[in-house]
């Protein structure tokens, strides 16, 4: 029972002739328990490993063999590392290199080198002098049991023309374990129907497994062998057996060749289930290919192959084809296959398949989960019942399950095994079929990849069973990929992707259009870009649904990357923006946390068009800008926000566009509302009201205006469209007299007088001076309500380019000139704007034209010059006149005055009470009167570096009779503003104030910053100096009082006790007038032309103003005299 060790010998350097037909055995085990060999430290060495010639045998007649290992024994055999190589031989009947030809006992045969991996032609047959049948086989093997594992056959070649044979290794009989050989680089001459198998069982074998060897690179050389043909693997055995991850590749006949035939793995007799084995055939002569020939006489299943067949024909019509079934008489099943067909004809004919069966009807056949692919030129997908078909399904009702597209392979066409890995998309076929490992030993996933390997590229999703993203089983790698990475799709995914949390992903890839992501009413935050090919969609249109560009680096989106355009909420958290790329359509809200959307360097469209309830426009577009806004929402969009349409602005019919109070909206290009006047709304409330600038003829909108303060407080008003009927809404009834609960009037200028919307009899009536029923573009209106905190609307047709309204001046009195007119537009209009407006026939005050404000907070009139320096007049009248103001103006001849776009801006357009001070860098002093009872406010201002000393805009004052009035008195008249040419030198100004109301009351004064003088404020009522760098003087008045009361002091502190010097001397016309009304004692007055005539003397008692007739316009000089005190006063006129 001890085996007998043969080990570590070396036979070599032999040259043999026979002539008497004697064979030449190298190593013989005729008998009992051998161990040939051990180690590659023991092995034994037949010929040489490397170089040639080292046995040469030569035979001068046909019959001699030669075995260099030959083994008869019954008993157990191990041969395992041995070399043979480097062998000449001619003339020899069979030359096998091992041959174990007893069918009794079991043999291991393994790990040995029969030729070399690196000297070509190590094992030589020479041509066949004799012209006899010579047999070449490396390695037979017969008997009961047989392993037969990790052998290299290479380098072998018979150059025999003969009618013999070549085979790499050869089963006879008995049940054997064949795997991990190595049978590579065999040349055959022979002219034989089969001159060259890789590896082949004879039908006395059984239950055979099969695994894991690469045969390459067979090649008949024999020029005239018209119908041989070579096969890779040789299946002919019974039992069951089971033939995986074997790879058979580089099969090549002659070129002159014309009817020889090529197979991969042929399979004959036996039931047998073939798994993952890779066959790559491809040659350009003329030859039929078969990838994997099945007979189909006994049950066969086809389970995870892989066949790639390709090369470039010239003549011939011979086909190829990646699967051949030639019969369905028994139970078959084709599943999980990858058979692809790349042949492509160039001069040649013949047809080339993905799948041939080779029978009319299918039988016990099953074909499901298979990828079939064929490209190239006289390519087709299959044949059935000898009928072409270029589509799968190849036989109706099989099929349901299979794909026919490009695997994806990791190198079409290459001779690796790794070649063949699908590295682009899992195609996923059938688990549960007994096939637990791939080609390379990977354990198969419950859903594997169809053909020998499991899928080998990126994580992606495959959605295998579900939608469902949490479901490890879903992705390529059968695991869920971490927060924040790459999301790839499998470029033929199986199921959408639905988000079944808040995800967050980096760059997210998808090749394909049939399925999306779908956002599920989840958030889903992107920090890298949407790279979507081919029509490759997110869905984002479920309620709630958030999509969140997150990145530090600008991201793009595209309308295409969304289904159909649409997206529920959308949200850029990225500080360097997101660019849109195309037009998008929301259903929800676009929000921001950081960054912006940039809707502008691509002019895209922006739809609203939600459903389910209002929506809004918030801060979130870049630089306040969107190219085209399109409405969509009949339930109302709200813009909340400033912003600016560079293109079109669209409201489609029945929806609604809402410009909310004290937000901004301008348009540079088209309007289109097809809503009508209801679609398109500014609101306003307490807070403010909204501004609209556009430049688009015929828009209709309505425009709301909020009327606030107290009851029938007083303001003023005008409409900014055509077609607003002065109906019932603007006509309330009420408590008052008549019935009503409002008051409307208009000013007519000639009259001067406010004229009562009711006005039907005293002239000038209401019609005299208002015609239309409508209100008036342009034109100023008076209103009042009973109720408090109304909100009236104005509908009808936008106010747009020139407005012009009618101008006079044919008055007498105070207010001669005086025209009240209004902003026309649903926006601010800036009265510093000399393009703004055509106003020529206005009065001009230093350089500028000057408007009256009613301030509804003030009960009194606000005052603002076009020259001033600063952007605020009296009473927080600023330079801009809100929509819907009205405000006089005061005009030197008739015209017509007209309203440009070019004064429209935003600016203060929710300011229309006038109740919040503006007030910004000056230069100009501003005097504000305060009342204890809240009864009203008044405020001067005295502007410096004029050019000339002279009034500005003339005091208009208060229609409410308990309103305080404060103003400046001087030659010309009284004067809300007056304009000085320094304020260095020490100068005095009468300041007036009239108590409509006897009460307590305040004065305060705001300088500008760089002034460094003192403002002092003499009291003539009560013979006091108050220094307003001591802050606000307080004081007491009756309504019966002088107006005369204060003098403004400027430069220095006056001594009061010389009143002489401060008694208020000015002409008026061809009058003089002297204030003595806080002064006692008698006062001489002698006035002098410029001759030094004296042509007036008058003597005065004090405690009045007193007046002097003179008849000349001239200069004149005053001397006021005292008993003991001259004064001399320069008048010009």
């Amino acid at each position: 029972n001890v085996p007998t060790l043969v080990h570590g010998n070396k036979i070599s350097n032999i040259s043999w002739n026979n002539i008497d037909n004697g064979n030449w055995i190298g190593i013989w085990a005729a008998q009992g328990e051998i161990n040939i060999g051990s180690t590659s430290t023991n092995a034994n060495t037949i010929g040489e490993l490397s170089g040639s010639n080292a046995i040469v045998f030569t035979s001068t007649t046909i019959g001699p063999n030669m075995y260099p290992i030959q083994i008869n024994s019954s008993d157990k055999v191990s041969c395992v590392s041995n070399n043979i190589g480097a062998l000449s031989v001619m003339n020899a009947r069979y030359l096998i290199c091992i041959n174990k030809n007893s069918d009794d006992g079991s043999t291991l045969i393994s790990n040995n080198i029969i030729g070399s991996n690196y000297t070509a032609n190590s094992i030589k047959i020479s041509s066949n002098p004799l012209n006899a049948t010579q047999f070449f086989t490396a390695l037979h093997v017969q008997g009961t049991l047989n392993t037969v594992s990790g052998n290299m056959i290479s380098n072998l070649v018979s150059l025999s023309k003969g009618t013999g044979y070549v085979r790499g290794i050869e089963i006879i009989n008995g049940s054997n374990t064949i795997t991990n050989n190595t049978i590579s680089r065999i040349a055959s001459a022979s002219s034989y129907s089969t001159s060259l198998i890789g590896l082949t069982c004879s039908n006395s074998s059984f239950d055979n497994n099969i695994s894991g060897n690469t045969i390459s690179d067979l090649e008949n050389t024999n020029i005239a062998n018209n119908n041989g043909s070579i096969i890779g693997m040789n299946l002919d055995y019974t039992g069951t057996n089971n033939v995986e991850k074997n790879l058979i590749r580089n099969i090549y006949v002659p070129t002159s060749t014309t009817n020889t035939s090529i197979y991969g793995i042929k399979t004959l007799n036996g039931a047998a289930t073939y798994s993952n084995n890779i066959v790559r055939l491809g040659t350009n002569t003329r030859s039929k290919i078969y990838g994997i020939y099945e007979s189909g006489l006994q049950d066969c299943n086809l389970y995870h192959n892989t066949v790639y067949i390709d090369g470039n024909p010239t003549t011939g019509a011979l086909n190829s084809y990646a699967l051949f079934s030639a019969s369905n008489t028994n139970t078959i099943n084709y599943i999980n296959n990858i058979f692809v067909n790349m042949r492509s004809n160039n001069g040649a004919t013949g047809k080339h398949y993905c799948a041939f069966l080779n029978y009319a009807s299918i039988g016990s056949i099953t074909i499901n989960y298979n990828e079939y692919y064929a490209n190239g030129n006289g390519t087709v997908i299959g044949n059935f019942a000898g009928t072409a078909i270029p589509n799968i399904p190849i036989v109706s009702g099989q099929d349901a399950n299979s794909i026919q597209s490009a695997p994806g392979f990791l190198s079409d066409g290459g001779s690796e095994s790794i070649d063949y890995k699908t590295i682009i998309t899992k195609f996923t076929g059938l688990g549960g079929i007994g096939v637990t490992e791939d080609f390379g030993g990977n354990a198969r996933t419950a859903y594997p990849t169809m053909g020998a390997w499991e899928f080998s590229g990126e994580n992606m999703w495959k959605g295998n069973v579900s939608t469902d993203w949490a479901d490890p089983i879903n992705w390529t790698l059968s695991t869920v990929p971490p927060s924040g990475s790459d999301l790839i799709f499998d470029p033929q995914p199986l199921n959408h992707l639905v988000l079944d949390a808040n995800r967050l992903v980096n760059n997210i890839t998808n090749q394909q259009s049939n399925y999306n992501i779908v956002l599920n009413g989840k958030k889903l935050s992107i920090q890298g870009e949407l790279i979507f090919t081919h029509g490759a969609q997110l869905d984002a249109t479920s309620v709630l649904s958030m999509l969140d560009f997150s990145g530090s680096d600008v991201q793009n989106i595209a309308s295409s990357e969304f289904l159909n355009g649409e997206v529920y909420n959308l949200k850029a958290n990225n500080p360097e923006n997101v660019v849109l790329e195309g037009d998008l359509i929301v259903k929800g809200n676009i929000t921001t946390g950081f960054g912006k959307f940039d809707a502008i360097t691509n002019s895209c469209s922006i739809t609203y068009s939600g459903s389910a309830g209002f929506q809004s426009i918030t801060n979130i577009f870049l630089d306040s800008k969107i190219y085209n806004l399109i409405v969509d929402n009949a339930l109302g969009l709200f813009l909340n926000t400033n912003i600016t349409i560079t293109n079109q602005l669209t409201i489609n019919a029945g929806k609604l566009f809402i410009i909310n109070s004290n937000r901004q909206l301008y348009v540079n290009g088209l309007i289109l509302n097809n809503a009508g006047s209801s679609g398109l709304i500014i609101n306003s409330t307490i807070s403010g009201t909204g501004s609209l600038i556009h430049n688009t003829n015929s828009v209709q909108a309505s425009v709301k205006r909020y009327i606030g303060g107290a009851a029938t407080a007083w303001h003023f008003l005008s409409s900014p469209v055509q077609n607003q009927s002065i109906n019932n809404a603007w006509k309330p009834s009420g408590s008052y007299g008549d019935g009503t609960g409002y008051d409307l009037y208009v000013w007519d200028e000639p009259a001067q007088c406010w004229v009562y919307n009711l006005n039907t009899s005293v002239a000038p009536t209401w019609n005299t001076v208002h015609p239309t029923a409508d209100f008036i573009g342009g034109k100023g209106y008076l209103y009042a309500l009973q109720a408090t905190n109304q909100t009236k609307l104005f509908a009808g047709t936008l106010n747009n380019g020139n407005v012009n309204i009618a101008i006079s001046n044919t008055g007498s009195g105070t207010n001669k000139g005086f025209n009240f007119i209004g902003n026309p537009y649903p926006s601010s209009i800036d009265w510093k704007e000399d393009l703004g407006f055509s106003r020529s026939m206005l009065e001009q005050n230093g350089a500028g034209y000057d408007i009256w404000v009613w301030s509804n907070s003030a009960n009194n009139y606000g005052v603002y010059n076009s020259a001033d320096l600063t952007d605020t007049g009296t009473n927080n009248i600023s330079r801009y006149i809100s929509p819907m103001m009205g405000f006089f103006v005061k005009a030197t001849n008739a015209g017509s005055f007209v309203f440009k776009n070019a004064a429209r801006v935003h600016n203060q357009a929710g300011n229309w009470m006038r109740s919040k001070s503006s007030i910004q860098n000056m230069n100009s002093i501003r005097f504000k009167l305060n009342s204890e009872d809240s009864i009203g406010t008044d405020e001067v201002m005295m502007h410096f570096n004029s050019e000339l000393k002279v009034g500005g805009a003339a005091k208009m004052f208060s229609p409410v009779k308990t309103a305080p009035s404060l103003y400046i008195q001087n030659t010309e008249g009284n004067f809300t503003t007056t304009y000085l040419t320094e304020n260095e030198p020490n100068d005095s100004t009468i300041l007036c104030f009239k108590a409509g109301q006897s009460g307590a009351y305040s004065l305060t004064v705001q300088t500008p910053e760089n002034c460094k003088l003192p403002v002092i404020l003499e009291d003539k009522l009560k013979n006091k100096l108050h220094n307003f760098a001591n802050g606000a003087y307080n004081f007491k008045s009756n309504t019966t009082d002088a107006a005369a009361r204060f003098i403004i002091h400027l430069n220095e502190q006056p001594n009061i006790q010389n009143k002489l010097n401060y008694l208020p001397v000015y002409r008026v016309k061809n009058n003089i007038l002297v204030d003595l009304t806080f002064i006692e004692g008698n006062f001489t007055v002698q006035v002098f032309d410029t001759n030094g005539k004296m042509i007036r003397q008058r003597v005065f008692e004090g405690g009045s103003l007193q007046t002097i007739e003179i008849g000349t316009s001239n200069m004149l000089v005053v001397k006021l005299m005292t008993q003991n005190k001259i004064r001399i006063i320069k008048l010009t006129d």
